[in-house]
């Protein structure tokens, strides 16, 4: 979700407590470049990465940093501190197949849209809105089933973040060819 996700963890993996393959996979990768006492494995990276998950240090670690930035820890483990936003809306799949291409740049915009982001460095930002993304590239979704939850308080904009979202998203009738998830290191 952008703005923050109140149901944890989501497609993606890695909420609060949960681990992903794509969060241990970055871990590995940014491991391996560090070099240091990992000696440059990258599967000890991923190791340490799953272990940090599995075990809670990773949650404890993000605990620590809400705290010291004035933030509401308790929310990590009761969502219902967390801001509400007053109205949800669902964009829907026009068709069945599976997700075979996402226009990030809408998405982003339908969420600075709803007040999630800043147009400029004066705007607000509403921390009680977002998107929670429930189809990635490559699912699986049927005609009708929710691609994207829409949370906002200002029906205004509704309308029209919804447009963009459902413009965002092409549905095929056959995946993808998957790209990497680091297509290439730079440097060293």
């Amino acid at each position: 979700m952008s703005g923050h996700d109140r149901e944890g963890g989501g497609e993606g993996g890695g909420g609060a407590g949960g681990g992903g393959g794509d969060d241990t996979k970055m871990g590995g990768r940014w491991s391996e470049k560090g070099g240091g006492a990992l000696g440059g494995w990258v599967g000890e990276g991923r190791r340490l990465a799953a272990e940090s998950l599995e075990s809670g240090r990773a949650l404890e670690k993000f605990r620590q940093i809400v705290r010291r930035q004035g933030g509401d820890a308790a929310a990590l483990d009761d969502f219902s501190r967390l801001p509400q936003a007053a109205h949800r809306r669902d964009v829907a799949s026009p068709a069945g197949g599976v997700v075979a291409e996402i226009n990030c740049e809408k998405v982003g915009l339908a969420s600075v849209l709803l007040g999630a982001g800043r147009e400029k460095k004066e705007d607000a930002v509403d921390p009680a809105v977002g998107l929670i993304v429930h189809k990635k590239l490559g699912d699986a979704v049927r005609e009708g089933e929710p691609l994207v939850t829409l949370h906002y308080n200002a029906a205004a904009q509704a309308d029209l973040a919804a447009a963009l979202v459902g413009e965002s998203y092409r549905i095929a009738a056959s995946a993808p060819a998957m790209k990497p998830l680091v297509r290439r290191v730079i440097g060293p």
